[in-house]
């Protein structure tokens, strides 16, 4: 994450217009963003690798459908 932010960041500082100090300001919220990103990824594939190796069966929601009229 830390490299492609610094090559991200190497890029555009050859466009000297885009460097303002409101995009200054957002870069850290913005690397909070992705970070909060890859944590709920993490998270989803724990969950699937746990799931996996106790062999359980993954079940989809099935949701209660009202007021749709049949063709």
């Amino acid at each position: 994450m830390a490299i492609t932010s610094i090559i991200f960041a190497l890029e555009m500082s050859e466009d000297r217009a885009f460097w303002t100090f409101s995009h200054i300001l957002a870069l850290p919220l913005v690397w909070f963003f992705f970070q909060g990103a890859s944590w709920v990824e993490f998270d989803s594939l724990v969950r699937a690798l746990y799931t996996f190796s106790r062999k359980r069966e993954v079940t989809w929601q099935k949701w209660q459908r009202t007021g749709v009229a049949d063709s």
